[in-house]
């Protein structure tokens, strides 16, 4: 089924000439931005079926080696606890972190809404990528 929030937010990217790709089924969108500390990050922003809720999700940051696990761990916990705007999360099968946000929207204003929180979101990610970094190369 596809989203109305999506197609809305399709036209919003459009409008400001963004790069991204809509799935098939008009109900998720996926788009990179050129950040300050990486090479870019996607951003999968999935739409729920209500048109009222989105969430936003990276591919992985930053991918580690089984020994820093334990590390990887404590410092998504801090992480979360310094960027209380969104949730990074270590997958420990695929041995990464990601960064993940959800969101309320409303239809009438959802481009807008989702392009600023993408904004946001992606701004986050680059202030915290040299921290995963350095915890990484220790």
């Amino acid at each position: 089924m596809s989203s109305m929030a999506a197609k809305i937010t399709a036209a919003y990217f459009d409008s400001r000439n963004m790069d991204y790709m809509i799935s098939e089924d008009l109900t998720s969108i996926t788009t990179q931005f050129d950040l300050e500390n990486t090479d870019g990050i996607n951003v999968f922003i999935r739409f729920d079926p209500d048109d009222h809720t989105v969430n936003l999700t990276t591919s992985n940051i930053i991918t580690f080696p089984e020994t820093k696990l334990p590390e990887m761990l404590a410092l998504a916990n801090a992480l979360n606890c310094q960027f209380r705007w969104i949730k990074f999360v270590v997958d420990e099968q695929n041995k990464s972190i990601i960064a993940q946000d959800d969101a309320v929207i409303q239809l009438d204003s959802c481009g807008e809404e989702v392009f600023e929180c993408s904004l946001h979101f992606a701004k986050i990610v680059d202030a915290a990528y040299p921290l995963i970094t350095a915890v990484v190369s220790v």
